[in-house]
């Protein structure tokens, strides 16, 4: 919008000057235009959009990300935070335990690049397969993209799902760690607090998952819970 009315009315001026007039204008002028000419190329002064493509506004969409991203311990941490104030204690330590297992402990590419465990990409933008509710209830967590990584090995020798070692797999990528975390959250209460309904949908599978991740120290909900404790 910043050039809009800049070309708008240079197009407008250059098809005076070639004796056309833009469409979509104010303009009487009701000569007809031969239909072997060219239309002249115009944009209307009020700024709108008069027509748009479908399948080209996805494929604009459906680019992939090869931003370098960082995301840090930093970033979970204060993102755990606010997962903390707003859903309480017993939520921040599940997804802190769901992070830790799929992102080896936030030191993997998939979460450095990502902000996710790694959520894989399962149809088009904006919302790649994913539960487009959520993202319509808070639109500035929309995922921004995807990219292409190995996946990690993940509990893939603990009864998970076999590692995929043959090829890279599109993952999504978050806005940040904050929107990722939010969507868990969401998904969490989606399913009445299964939890580990993330991992499996076979309840012996679950039972196994809750199992592994109730190992997991929650180092970062402890920190916040000590900081509580010597402030009251």
């Amino acid at each position: 919008m910043l050039w809009w009315d800049d070309v708008a009315k240079s197009l407008a001026k250059l098809n005076q000057t070639n004796g056309t007039q833009p469409e979509n204008t104010n303009t009487t002028d009701t000569k007809a235009t031969p239909t072997d000419a060219t239309p002249p190329a115009a944009l209307s002064a009020d700024g709108k959009a008069w027509f748009i493509h479908p399948l080209a506004m996805v494929s604009y969409f459906n680019e992939e990300i090869n931003l370098i991203r960082n995301y840090t311990l930093e970033n979970a941490e204060l993102a755990l935070r606010a997962i903390y104030e707003k859903y309480g204690k017993d939520m921040a330590i599940i997804i802190e335990r769901m992070y830790r297992s799929e992102t080896a402990h936030f030191k993997s590419l998939q979460y450095k690049k990502t902000g996710t465990g790694g959520m894989e990409s399962f149809g088009y933008p904006p919302y790649y397969g994913w539960d487009k509710e959520f993202f319509l209830l808070n639109p500035n967590y929309t995922p921004i993209g995807t990219t292409h990584l190995f996946e990690n090995v993940g509990l893939s020798k603990q009864g998970g799902n076999a590692q995929i070692k043959d090829r890279p797999k599109e993952f999504i990528i978050f806005p940040s760690v904050l929107a990722a975390m939010e969507y868990l959250v969401f998904y969490i209460n989606k399913y009445n607090g299964n939890y580990a309904r993330w991992h499996s949908t076979n309840s012996a599978v679950q039972e196994a998952y809750k199992n592994i991740l109730n190992k997991i120290i929650p180092r970062i909900v402890n920190k916040i819970e000590e900081e509580n404790a010597k402030e009251n």
